[in-house]
């Protein structure tokens, strides 16, 4: 492992144990460095986590693997990768393009429409999963492009 700032300590994991951890805080600051090592079919993987909530001690119990419960905090908030993804692909903005300015906007554009969906979605008490992305999208959509379209059909005096 080749990161600058991460202990000499925390970059040895060959001798860990499967499914241990280390935590190491910093003296003054909020910030805590989380390691978590995992077997995987490629062999032994160290994650880790650069945090600055204020840290979570214990590990979770609901598994048997043993995660720190800030592991298991992160998982449950990040509201999963895949399924965002998933919605996030299924009705893009995306265009071919190499400009990486061009694919770096599609893809704020496309997760912002996701993240509100969901948020739209708990504040209904809707189920984030049920709700129509299709139908979301077309009413976003539309509620920004109203302004400009009142704005475009009042008569322009030269």
């Amino acid at each position: 492992m080749n990161r600058k700032g991460v202990p000499a300590e925390m970059k040895d994991f060959k001798n860990r144990e499967n499914l241990s951890s280390e935590v190491y805080w910093q003296k003054e600051g909020p910030l805590s460095l989380s390691s978590y090592v995992v077997d995987t079919a490629t062999g032994k993987k160290n994650v880790l986590m650069l945090s600055t909530l204020k840290q979570i001690l214990g590990t979770t119990k609901n598994d048997s693997r043993n995660k720190l419960a800030l592991y298991k905090l992160y998982d449950f908030t990040k509201g999963g990768t895949d399924i965002v993804d998933q919605r996030r692909a299924f009705h893009t903005s995306k265009t071919k393009s190499r400009r990486w300015t061009m694919v770096a906007l599609a893809y704020m554009i496309d997760t912002a429409r996701v993240n509100s969906s969901t948020i739209y979605a708990l504040n209904k008490n809707v189920d984030p999963v049920k709700q129509k992305s299709f139908e979301y999208g077309f009413k976003l959509v539309m509620q920004l492009v109203k302004p400009h379209i009142a704005r475009r059909t009042k008569p322009v005096c030269l």
